[in-house]
């Protein structure tokens, strides 16, 4: 079974900032599953038995190698999209996180 596809997943969104104004997106790559060469603030899917709130720390660090400082939930968004000819479905919960900007990588 597929999240998304065969039933409705979660996911995290994370808008990174360094608390002066700054937002941290990365350009999604040519292996990325979708979205080739956009801009994108990051995500990740909540895995079976994890708290949003590892899910939200575990994303960060994998995608941006960054320590989450404090976050804010800022609401949700149930996110109909259509994937190759594959209609997807998630509940996307979306955070406020300050990171500090000087350990992030790609």
């Amino acid at each position: 079974m597929i999240k998304g596809v065969d039933y409705v997943g979660v996911c995290v969104v994370y808008f990174c900032h360094d608390g002066k104004g700054n937002i941290l997106m990365a350009k999604r790559s040519k292996n990325s599953r979708d979205e080739h060469g956009k801009w994108d603030i990051g995500g990740g899917g909540v895995e079976f038995g994890e708290t949003i709130d590892a899910t939200l720390k575990k994303e960060i660090k994998e995608e941006y190698c960054a320590k989450v400082l404090s976050y804010e939930f800022l609401g949700f968004r149930d996110v109909h999209r259509t994937l190759k000819r594959q209609k997807t479905h998630w509940i996307a919960l979306d955070y406020k996180v300050l990171i500090d900007p000087k350990g992030v990588k790609i």
